[in-house]
């Protein structure tokens, strides 16, 4: 595979700009009022207002929005025969053929198929709101009618899946030339230790061969974000799926009929 402080509210019995005049002497009108007219106005009136407004616009902006399920693959607002479910956008590898990718119904069941040989690329959706930390997961169905022979992630030169699914973090650090990414796969070989290093890690999700039939696959970004770089995760502002069949040059099929994000602190009926 290729690789705050809260708002400080200051504020005079007078406006600096009315300071400034009373310096230049005689006291100046405002609307046939007194200056001290003026001040009293500020004073008792519009100043608990707009410090009574402030606080509740503070106290709105303070509460946690909540995120409840994101249906990620939106396969129910796309047309059957398309590319790519609505809002999702391609990458392809460089120098390789992006795989084809096409919206099937077949019995009733709607899913996208990704299907390639020597191809490899990456389809994706930007999440419109960001997802944080939280104690959420990933949860999908898939399966591989056709997966590259001989792939075997643990081996770089065969490192082919038919597919994989993975999150896009937000850049971790003001120095971070990518964002991390978390990819999980389904591939034969020797699954073990899941790899990583400095911008993506690569997590088993199973076996394309226990995977001819639909299968679903849980994962939690955020906890593995923990446990693969030892730091708070930052937001999830991506997700989507890749195939890649390049390495193998072996014929690949791979289907995805939902991504979802559940919320688990959403209520659920």
């Amino acid at each position: 595979m290729h690789t705050c402080r809260g708002p400080r509210v200051m504020h005079s019995e007078a406006p600096v700009a009315w300071t400034a005049r009373q310096r230049i002497g005689g006291p100046r009108k405002w609307r046939g009022r007194s200056f001290q007219s003026l001040r009293t106005f500020l004073r008792t009136r519009l100043l608990p207002a707009c410090v009574a407004t402030l606080c509740t616009v503070i106290d709105l902006h303070s509460q946690p929005t909540p995120v409840g399920d994101v249906d990620v693959l939106t396969l129910a607002l796309a047309s059957k025969g398309a590319s790519l479910p609505v809002g999702w956008a391609t990458r392809a590898v460089r120098g390789r053929q992006l795989p084809m990718s096409r919206i099937v119904d077949t019995s009733g069941i709607r899913f996208m198929r990704l299907s390639g040989q020597g191809s490899a690329g990456w389809f994706a959706r930007e999440l419109p709101t960001p997802l944080p930390a939280s104690s959420g997961h990933l949860q999908w169905t898939w399966r591989v009618p056709l997966a590259p022979f001989g792939a075997d992630v643990a081996r770089s030169e065969v490192d082919d899946a038919a597919l994989r699914v993975f999150v896009v973090f937000a850049r971790h650090g003001r120095f971070a030339r990518r964002p991390r990414v978390l990819y999980y796969s389904l591939a034969d070989g020797n699954p073990a230790p899941d790899r990583a290093d400095a911008a993506y890690a690569t997590r088993i999700a199973g076996r394309p061969a226990l995977a001819r039939d639909w299968v679903q696959a849980i994962a939690e970004p955020f906890g593995d974000y923990r446990r693969v770089w030892g730091s708070a995760p930052p937001q999830i502002v991506a997700i989507g799926v890749m195939q890649d069949s390049d390495q193998t040059r072996r014929a690949t099929i791979g289907d995805i009929k939902s991504l979802i994000w559940r919320n688990e602190d959403a209520a659920h009926p």
